[in-house]
This record gives C-alpha cells, sequence and structure tokens, in this order.
C-alpha cells in the first residue's frame, strides 16, 4: 500500500485538492471521497474483479448516514433502474448522478483525455464527471452500496453561499 500525503498551501476548493491527486496519482485507477465521507468495507472485495477486466470507469451505489453514522436511506448513483454489468455510454451520461461519489475511472484515461475539476468550491464535480463519463469506452455498473456519504449540516454542500451558477458556467467553460 503506497499513500502520499500532498497538502495545498491554501484553500482552494476542493476541486483543487482533486486535481493534485490526479497529478501525482501513479496507481491505475482513482477514485474520489469526501474528507467526512468513507467507503465500505467490502470496497475492495467488490471492485478488484470488476477491475481486472479494464474497464474505463465503475459505478456503484452508496448509503447515507446521520452524523452520529446510524443509516439514513440507501442512494442510487443511477437514475434508472440498471442491472449490473457493462452499461452504454450514452445511458451513462445521462442517468449517472453527477457527484463524485460512486465511481472509480482508469487513471490513464483521465490523464490522456485531460479530465480535470474546476477549481472552485461548488459545482466543480458534475462536469469532471459527465466529462469522465463521455470518454469512457467501457462503463460497469454494480448496485453494490460502496460509498458511504456522511451528512453533515455544515459541509460545503449546504452553504447556501456557494450556490452559484457562475461555478457551474466556468466549469462546464474548462470542456472546451
Amino acid at each position: 500500500l503506497c499513500i502520499k500525503v500532498v497538502r495545498n498551501e491554501k484553500n482552494g476548493g476542493p476541486g483543487v485538492s482533486r486535481n493534485q491527486g490526479i497529478r501525482f496519482a501513479t496507481g491505475d485507477y482513482i477514485t474520489f471521497v469526501d474528507s467526512d465521507d468513507y467507503f465500505s468495507d467490502d470496497f475492495t472485495d467488490v471492485l478488484v474483479p470488476i477491475l481486472k477486466q479494464g474497464v474505463d470507469c465503475v459505478v456503484f451505489d452508496y448509503i447515507c448516514v446521520n452524523e452520529d453514522r446510524t443509516y439514513r436511506s440507501h442512494g442510487k448513483t443511477m437514475e434508472v433502474p440498471s442491472v449490473e454489468g457493462f452499461i452504454d455510454k450514452k445511458m451513462a451520461f445521462v442517468f449517472v448522478h453527477g457527484s463524485t461519489c460512486g465511481k472509480v475511472y482508469r487513471r490513464k484515461m483521465i490523464v490522456d483525455n485531460q479530465v480535470f475539476f474546476g477549481e472552485f468550491f461548488r459545482g466543480e464535480d458534475m462536469p469532471f464527471t459527465k466529462h469522465a463519463l463521455a470518454v469512457s469506452e467501457t462503463i460497469y455498473y454494480t448496485c453494490a452500496q460502496l460509498y458511504i456519504y456522511v451528512q453533515i449540516s455544515t459541509s460545503l454542500m449546504h452553504n447556501r453561499r456557494l450556490l452559484d451558477e457562475k461555478n457551474c458556467q466556468r466549469a462546464f467553460s474548462l470542456l472546451k
């Protein structure tokens, strides 16, 4: 197990940190986890056999828990019911949620296609996710609940001051 700790000089938002992670990553696959979230105990047991098939992206479901870690609900990463297995790129592009959680990507595919995050505090994840899905040749969906999403009332996600359409516009402008 090789772990690298990379520190930013100042807080530039999740996009800055995630881009640093992409730049410093050396493994075959990458995924993203927010600081207050975590993966299920069977994360690698479920994903390794799928990744060994050489897929570009794996999409998986999640569980929402309260701040005290009590169960809240089951979250679906795809809007439509889907059976486990390979899914069509167009279907994934339309129906897979834009958040970064619930996905693992082939690092080379991300780097070669210059898929990076907008470097601001909110709205950077959806353009990244949609771009990554658009350039993925093989996408696999599993309904396994591998990501644990902790609902914290003070997180950036709940900060209404950061709801700014300009963040989304800037994020999509990076795709040119």
